[in-house]
């Protein structure tokens, strides 16, 4: 039971010890009020090993926004590979203030946080990690308003930022040393090739 529509794909992640894991997070439209609640489960039983609730805003006819993950997350892997990131609308509490959204870095092991970001638009877009020669971890995360953000995956530190014209809904691919982006808007659909 969920508590509400998970609309974000599932992850899965195999341990050092064989034991595969499933991570998912639900939005809030079937409740009047409520949480994003981010859990991880044992993918062979069923059995919830954690969970982390983020209480979040309700879509209204002047927000027409929807609260909680409508992306999907990511698991991390070489530098990252203690952690998970989860991106999730309408937070209602970031660091003591409600934000447009939220890119939550938690431990894959206690389900701790171990950083969070607020976002300053809504983020339907999923993160993507990427890694430097050396496996060095690092996040990118599509915001709504057209702004990519490059962030360090194991703090969260903001490196850099690219603003793209048009509405960012999409999630990225990455090949090698190129990103891929689609935009929407009246005049600002593209698709996008960034050199990272």
């Amino acid at each position: 039971k969920t508590d509400d529509s998970v609309q974000a794909a599932i992850a899965l992640d195999l341990d050092a010890d064989g034991n595969l894991w499933l991570y998912t997070a639900n939005t809030l439209q079937q409740r009047s009020k409520g949480n994003c609640s981010i859990r991880r489960y044992d993918a062979m039983t069923g059995r919830l090993d954690w969970q982390y609730d983020v209480e979040v805003s309700k879509a209204s006819k002047k927000n027409n926004v929807i609260g909680g993950a409508m992306a999907s997350p990511v698991i991390g892997r070489n530098g990252l590979d203690g952690l998970c990131f989860f991106t999730v609308c309408s937070a209602k509490d970031v660091r003591g203030s409600a934000a447009a959204s939220v890119l939550i870095a938690l431990d894959k092991t206690s389900g701790e946080v171990v950083w969070q970001k607020a976002l300053e638009a809504y983020t339907y877009s999923s993160p993507v990690a990427i890694y430097t020669e050396a496996g060095e971890g690092r996040i990118i995360q599509a915001l709504s308003n057209g702004k990519l953000l490059l962030l360090d995956g194991l703090s969260g530190n903001q490196i850099s930022t690219l603003d793209i014209e048009g509405t960012i809904n999409a999630s990225p691919a990455v090949y090698k040393n190129t990103l891929v982006i689609g935009t929407q808007g009246k005049n600002t659909s593209y698709i996008y090739g960034i050199a990272l």
